[in-house]
C-alpha cells in the first residue's frame, strides 16, 4: 500500500513568522498533536509537536506568545515520498522513534503527513479485508477438510462445513441426511 493512499492530504501548517501561542491555538482548534512549519512558499521547514510545546516552552516557563515557532520546531526532518510503500514509513518511524512523518512529492513539496495511527488503521483495514476475502473462498476449490462458508444445501453460514460428495455441508444438513447425498441432490 502506497503512502499517498493512507496519508493525511491536508496537514496542519503554520507560517514560520508565527509564535507558539498561534501554533497551540491552531493545533487545539483542529485537535492535532502536530503542526508543520512552512516558509512563505509553503516549503517544509520543521515540525512542532505537543511534546515540543511542553518541553521547550512550558517546562522552561516561557511566555507562549513570545516564542517564535522557528525557535522550537524540530529541524532536519525525516520525510518520505508519497509513492513509497507504507512499510517504509513504519520502518522509519521505528528506527527513529518518531510517530509522524511529513510526506513529499517528487519535487520536495509538502503533500501530506503520515502518522503511526494512519499506519495502524491501514494495517487493521487490510487485516479485516483479508479475513473477509478468506470467508468468500469458493468452497469447492478449497483443499481443507473443514471450512467456514455458507452451506451448499441450506445456505446458512457455518464454521464447520465438511465436504460430502463434492458439496460443503453444515452439521445440521449432514444430520438430516445422515450423510446420504441422495437426499439433497
Amino acid at each position: 500500500m502506497k503512502i499517498k493512499e493512507i496519508m493525511n492530504k491536508k496537514p496542519l501548517t503554520i507560517d514560520q513568522g508565527k509564535n507558539a501561542l498561534d501554533a497551540t491555538k491552531e493545533m487545539n482548534r483542529v485537535k492535532k498533536e502536530e503542526i508543520i512549519v512552512v516558509d512563505e512558499n509553503k516549503k517544509l521547514l520543521g515540525i512542532i509537536t505537543e511534546r515540543d510545546l511542553i518541553n521547550k516552552v512550558m517546562v522552561k516557563n516561557k511566555k507562549v506568545s513570545d516564542v517564535n515557532v522557528k525557535s522550537i520546531m524540530t529541524r532536519n526532518l525525516i520525510t518520505i515520498n508519497q509513492d513509497k510503500e507504507a512499510t517504509e514509513a513504519l520502518f522509519k518511524m521505528r528506527k527513529s522513534s518518531i510517530r509522524k512523518i511529513p510526506v513529499l512529492d517528487s519535487e520536495s513539496n509538502l503533500v501530506g503527513i503520515i502518522t503511526d495511527f494512519d499506519l495502524a488503521y491501514a494495517i487493521e483495514l487490510i487485516d479485516i479485508l483479508e479475513k473477509k476475502l478468506s470467508m468468500s473462498v469458493i468452497p469447492n476449490k478449497v483443499d481443507s477438510e473443514i471450512i467456514e462458508d455458507n452451506c451448499q444445501i441450506c445456505g446458512n453460514f457455518d464454521n464447520n462445513l465438511k465436504k460430502v460428495e463434492g458439496k460443503w455441508i453444515c452439521e445440521n444438513c449432514r444430520d438430516e441426511t445422515n450423510g446420504n447425498s441422495a437426499n439433497y441432490e
